[in-house]
């Protein structure tokens, strides 16, 4: 005033000036992990950080939540940095994963079925069978496959039922049906036949007229049997050999031959 008085005020005014959001030092990201990872496997998908921040952090905080459906995991973990200014900045990263250890279910059993001889293609189809497979998540690929081969008269087919899932986890069936073609007899080589040996043959006359033989088959013979039967009326004898071969599918060949003689040793009487 006039006469020097004299007051000051001063006001003063400050502030920040930060436009500029944290720096959180990974990046989003969404991993699939395939199936059964490890828990340090998820760990590092999702990883760990640290912020920075031109002028300062306020807070900072990482979060996860976890969720699944079905067979399907995933985890989310948040990363969220906070500066004095609001500014904002979040990171996500997700793993995603599949959890499944247990095979898949073919319901049939593996078998080995010998049919015999000569089945039907439904009795084979029936025995080698058909099904479809179940899995607690889900089949990936399913296989049906028919492998034959014929060793002789002898045929053999193996199916191999295949079911995968999407971890990989296999079931594997295997049915073999076994069975034997065989319509052809077996061959006696001799034929039917009937002699007449007149008048007191000997022994090895009448053997050689039965003869002796022996039997082959296109599958191998099962048995073979050479059986005689003797019969007489009066002077009249004879003998009957029967020859019999059998394979294993029961085709069965006889073949009969027969010899008749005479055996009169006695001269007539005069009366």
């Amino acid at each position: 005033d006039s006469c020097n008085n004299t007051t000051t005020v001063r006001r003063t005014a400050t502030w920040t000036v930060d436009l500029i959001a944290p720096v959180i030092n990974t990046n989003d990201t969404s991993v699939d992990l395939g199936c059964n990872p490890g828990t340090a496997t998820i760990e590092a998908a999702l990883g760990s950080s640290s912020a920075t921040d031109n002028c300062s952090i306020l807070s900072y905080a990482e979060s996860d939540s976890t969720y699944s459906l079905g067979c399907n995991f995933a985890k989310t973990r948040t990363y969220t940095a906070i500066d004095n200014s609001g500014n904002t900045t979040v990171v996500i990263r997700t793993a995603t994963w599949t959890t499944d250890t247990i095979v898949p279910v073919i319901p049939i059993a593996d078998a080995s079925v010998n049919l015999g001889c000569n089945p039907s293609d439904a009795d084979i189809e029936s025995t080698l069978g058909t099904t479809l497979p179940s899995d607690n998540c889900g089949i990936l690929s399913y296989t049906v496959i028919d492998n034959s081969y014929v060793n002789g008269c002898v045929h053999v087919t193996t199916r191999t039922f295949t079911a995968t899932d999407s971890c990989s986890n296999t079931t594997i069936v295997r049915r073999t049906a076994t069975w034997t073609v065989d319509l052809t007899s077996p061959i006696i080589l001799t034929r039917d036949s009937s002699f007449n040996l007149g008048y007191n043959p000997t022994p090895a006359d009448i053997e050689a007229a039965l003869g002796t033989s022996s039997a082959t088959d296109n599958c191998g013979v099962l048995s073979y049997s050479e059986t005689d039967s003797l019969f007489s009326i009066g002077c009249s004898s004879g003998v009957t050999r029967i020859y019999t071969a059998i394979d294993s599918c029961n085709n069965t060949t006889t073949v009969r031959r027969t010899a008749t003689w005479t055996v009169d040793l006695i001269a007539p009487v005069i009366n």
